[in-house]
């Protein structure tokens, strides 16, 4: 979507937002988002499994980026 995210809540509607995920993620506070994926910022409390290559999120499986792999497992097993 270039330009523009989705934000997904739960019990929400999505937002559309035209903003960077790279800018929104300046905007999280670190200790409670992560960065799994270029594409994917996520809730950590939300998270109910992962592997070495996805996490679960109400039943969706989100894909972790290879460059993210180390720093998401660092942050989940905390």
């Amino acid at each position: 979507m270039k330009d523009y995210i989705k934000i997904v809540r739960a019990g929400e509607k999505p937002l559309l937002v035209k903003q960077s995920i790279s800018s929104l993620e300046e905007l999280l506070p670190s200790n409670l988002f992560l960065c799994i994926h270029r594409s994917y910022i996520v809730a950590i409390h939300k998270i109910v499994a992962f592997t070495n290559h996805d996490v679960e999120i109400g039943g969706l499986e989100i894909p972790i980026g290879r460059l993210y792999a180390q720093q998401v497992n660092k942050m989940v097993r905390q």
